[in-house]
């Protein structure tokens, strides 16, 4: 008898024992199927702010490196632009020179007192002129146009005078010339008088 109501209850306790590890199993691949979705939700959602992170950092990778490039090209056109500034101001300045060389050897030339002055007054302004240019610098665009501008006046001013000097030595050479001729005309009519009163003489 004890026999016969053992086995009902060894059977529920196995039976309760199975439908609690069933259940427990149920739970834990549930479980493993809610994380498994939750690890594949949030690797799609990081995917989703992870393209557009390498994006934008790609797209700023490219952004820095055109501004490195862009600053290297203005710098070597800064650099060739002081280079063209200073061969620039350097002419100017040979020309400066040149133009007061000039004047003193148009000064050797003249023997009029008032132009001999008016040479003498452009050649100092012209040294002055000059001193400014080598106090300049070469990026200092106003005052080198400004200076740039006294330069062709300057030029102006030269031509005015190798004109004047010009046609006053055409002028001088003309007299000379015709004094030469009156002189010799001169001489000869002396020559002239001088044979007649000889010839008058004998006769």
């Amino acid at each position: 008898m004890n026999d016969v109501q053992k086995k009902p209850k060894n059977a529920n306790f196995l039976y309760n024992k199975g439908l609690k590890r069933f259940f427990a199993l149920l739970f834990a691949r549930k479980k493993v199927l809610l994380h498994s979705k939750k690890r594949k939700q949030q690797s799609i959602r990081m995917k989703k702010y992870l393209i557009p992170l390498i994006l934008l950092c790609l797209l700023l990778m490219g952004g820095l490196v055109w501004l490195y490039l862009d600053l290297d090209k203005q710098k070597q056109e800064n650099r060739e632009m002081q280079e063209l500034a200073e061969l620039d101001k350097q002419e100017m300045e040979n020309e400066y020179q040149q133009f007061a060389m000039q004047y003193s050897e148009m000064k050797t030339q003249i023997n009029n007192d008032s132009l001999m002055a008016q040479l003498e007054q452009e050649q100092q302004r012209t040294q002055e002129l000059l001193e400014e240019l080598q106090r300049t610098k070469a990026n200092d665009a106003a005052e080198i146009t400004r200076l740039k501008k006294e330069l062709a006046t300057m030029r102006q001013v030269l031509k005015s005078f190798v004109a004047e000097i010009d046609s006053l030595n055409r002028l001088n050479q003309r007299l000379e010339t015709e004094n030469q001729d009156l002189r010799q005309q001169q001489a000869e009519q002396g020559q002239n008088k001088r044979r007649g009163r000889q010839f008058l003489r004998f006769h």
